[in-house]
């Protein structure tokens, strides 16, 4: 089964969609899929914080995968250009940004 991790970023007190972003990166065949409450760790996460919860999850049998949803990251900023530059880090890292 594949295992597809998926993140919301958005700025501090803004849900807007210029001020957010949605992530994913799919990992092919893996042999354990994480549970709500699991860390996942990845290289697009800075030292200081090296992982991210498990929140949500969702089976597709049909298409064959898990969708694991990870804990939000809220941006403590104003700033819409730390969500273009997040977007590049997580395009460099292997991630598929959505918006």
């Amino acid at each position: 089964m594949n295992l597809i991790i998926q993140q919301y970023v958005h700025l501090k007190d803004k849900h807007k969609f210029r001020d957010s972003l949605t992530a994913r990166k799919l990992y092919a065949d893996v042999d354990f899929l994480p549970r709500i409450g699991d860390a996942i760790e990845d290289s697009v996460y800075h030292r200081n914080d090296p992982a991210y919860t498990v929140t949500e999850a969702s089976f597709n049998y049909e298409e064959n995968y898990y969708l694991a949803y990870l804990e939000t990251v809220s941006i403590d900023s104003e700033d819409r250009n730390i969500i273009e530059e997040r977007k590049e880090i997580y395009k460099a890292h292997g991630w598929e940004v959505l918006n």
